[in-house]
């Protein structure tokens, strides 16, 4: 991960453990007058609308937008677009609902450990994020009714809780911008509201700055050591705040600053075919929700984008676009998938990209990929209206940088991924191959459950054994450090993809368990049969120790109905599968294994 991560990592952990971050991280900012009610209320700011009485696009009211908001009162809050959490009416923003372990709120964020014996800390984060608020907003706007007092009550409760820069919800800086940045959407909303008192814009202006303090002061955290969507999210509320906010006095500095950051984190983030190299779908979407807002709030306020970041940006709708189920918007469940989605203005299923892509394809261009309206409903909110224009969009079969590749005929859908790890790897997941049948995912990808959770959890979601590609042994492609570090990237890949009139052939290699011989390489070649509607996979593994069985692994969902054989001994097996983030399901997997040094399966679909 190169010197500069080991140099910062090392200096970072040193001013921790000798209590310099905590010297250095104020927690007695004093409170200021930064502006009237009435003046910020006059204000003309760069946002998507001013007030809730510009809004004059229709929405509808679901029976399940009612239901959530109903829960939410009563203290139940949905976590990562899947799971329903009880936390009780007074719920103290620290407590993790899953193992009742309570933070210290009066401890320094810089003293807070998040792994260990504590449950994973994104339990504790979640609800302060306030992404829930949007059902809330989506409510009052669709039925004209008013959910301001609540709104408000929620934003004070957690103002309360959680003194400046203590407990466990100033340790990731990333979690404090989405807050912010919900918190701004929902001050513009409720900009005249009568629940809007002078005391609490008072409140959660000295809040909102005092957070973005804390943002600026460890940015170099997220620049240097982590560099990927929390980078950007981070480096996007200081342009944010510096255009939303100009009565603070950096608000220039932070403008100037967030600008020229986040346009070296597109360069250095984003692969030139649009790729995104967390080699993840889910924080792939994450940063492009950040530079949707981006895009359309930097051309409110003038601000002009570099062309190389917003080719990269359509690259990347034309990646996601060409990989995409266009029928059900979902793509591979493919890298790590923590749930999240920031701006939930949709009441369409989390997996279903369509919204968002539509959003970014309107800033980028003022047109739309996608009609119908959940697919419209985030660009409704950003643009203030109902009526869009639409536009084609190219489709591509191979993405190199990104190391992936799509093989397509008729109702049959083949991705498979084939990459060089240039950038920090997530799973050991290459040549995995995800098959989509008449708009089914049939052959699919375990996804990641949970961060913090069992090492052995962590080594099959993570490893190789939750994906549809090949073992040795019981051995990952690459052999596993720590909870995100892998040792050993797998890389020399090359592929090759050609298409006749009657089939399509991919045939791809790569360098990998070098745990056990630095000169293996892994070979799959896979021929789709446009007439047949087969596909016929081979793997070779060269180089493989004697005596080594290897194994190929085809996890199937429960929409799987195709006829298989192979030259292997075939077996069936339990799998798991994690559709969102915490929840996991047993699948069934079937395993062909076989001493010799290549397998060839045969899968045969209806046509």
């Amino acid at each position: 991960m190169g010197l500069r991560y080991s140099l910062y990592r090392l200096y970072y952990e040193v001013k921790r453990k000798f209590g310099v971050l905590e010297r250095q991280f104020s927690s007695t900012t004093p409170n200021f007058d930064f502006i009237t009610l009435n003046e910020w209320r006059r204000l003309e700011l760069p946002f998507f609308f001013n007030r809730k009485s510009e809004l004059d696009f229709h929405s509808e009211v679901s029976e399940e937008l009612i239901e959530r908001v109903r829960k939410v009162k009563e203290g139940t809050i949905r976590f990562f677009s899947s799971t329903d959490f009880n936390l009780g009416t007074d719920y103290d923003w620290v407590t993790n609902p899953t193992t009742d372990y309570t933070y210290d709120n009066n401890i320094h964020w810089s003293k807070i450990e998040t792994l260990g014996n504590n449950g994973d800390i994104k339990y504790v984060w979640e609800k302060s994020r306030f992404c829930y608020l949007y059902d809330l907003i989506k409510l009052d706007k669709a039925s004209k009714g008013d959910q301001a007092e609540f709104v408000f009550l929620e934003m004070d409760s957690w103002i309360r809780s959680n003194p400046e820069n203590k407990g466990p919800n100033y340790v990731c800086s990333q979690e404090t911008s989405i807050r912010l940045l919900n918190w701004t959407f929902t001050l513009m909303y409720y900009r005249d509201s009568s629940f809007l008192s002078e005391e609490r814009l008072h409140n959660y202006l000295n809040s909102i700055y005092k957070q973005v303090k804390h943002v600026e002061q460890n940015i170099n955290f997220s620049r240097y050591c982590v560099r990927n969507n929390h980078a950007i999210t981070e480096c996007f509320l200081l342009y944010f705040v510096g255009v939303m906010f100009p009565f603070f006095d950096e608000s220039d500095k932070w403008k100037s600053q967030g600008q020229n950051y986040l346009e070296d984190e597109i360069e250095f983030q984003f692969f030139e075919d649009g790729g995104y190299l967390q080699y993840s779908h889910n924080y792939h979407r994450v940063a492009l929700q950040v530079m949707t807002w981006a895009l359309i709030i930097g051309k409110n306020a003038g601000t002009q984008w570099s062309s190389k970041l917003t080719t990269r940006l359509n690259d990347s709708l034309i990646q996601l676009n060409s990989l995409m189920d266009l029928d059900s918007g979902y793509l591979p469940n493919y890298g790590n998938n923590d749930g999240a989605l920031f701006f939930q203005l949709s009441e369409s299923n989390f997996r279903d990209y369509r919204p968002q892509l539509n959003a970014l394809s309107y800033a980028l261009s003022g047109k739309c990929l996608y009609k119908g309206e959940e697919n419209l409903s985030d660009i409704k909110w950003y643009a203030n209206s109902s009526k869009f224009r639409y536009k084609m969009i190219t489709s591509l079969k191979s993405f190199d940088d990104s190391g992936l590749y799509v093989m397509e005929s008729g109702k049959l859908k083949v991705i498979i991924k084939c990459t060089n790890h240039v950038h920090r790897p997530a799973q050991a997941d290459n040549l995995h191959m995800d098959v989509w049948y008449d708009g089914k995912n049939v052959l699919l990808d375990g996804g990641s459950y949970k961060y913090n959770t069992s090492l052995i959890e962590i080594n099959y979601f993570m490893g190789t054994a939750s994906h549809n590609t090949v073992m040795l042994d019981k051995e990952n492609q690459m052999l596993k450090a720590s909870r995100f570090i892998w040792n050993y990237w797998t890389n020399e890949a090359k592929v090759k993809l050609t298409e006749n009139k009657e089939n399509i052939e991919f045939e791809g290699v790569f360098s990998g368990f070098k745990q056990m011989n630095p000169r293996i390489k892994h070979h799959r070649f896979v021929k789709l049969n446009k007439n047949e509607l087969t596909l016929e996979v081979i793997d070779t593994v060269i180089n493989k120790p004697s005596n080594t069985p290897m194994t190929q692994i085809w996890n199937k969902s429960q929409d799987y109905k195709s006829s298989f054989s192979s030259d292997g001994t075939i077996s069936n097996s339990i799998g798991y599968y994690s559709d969102c983030y915490g929840i996991k399901t047993e699948i069934e997997s079937i395993r062909v294994t076989s001493s010799a040094n290549s397998i060839k399966s045969t899968f045969k679909f209806k046509l």
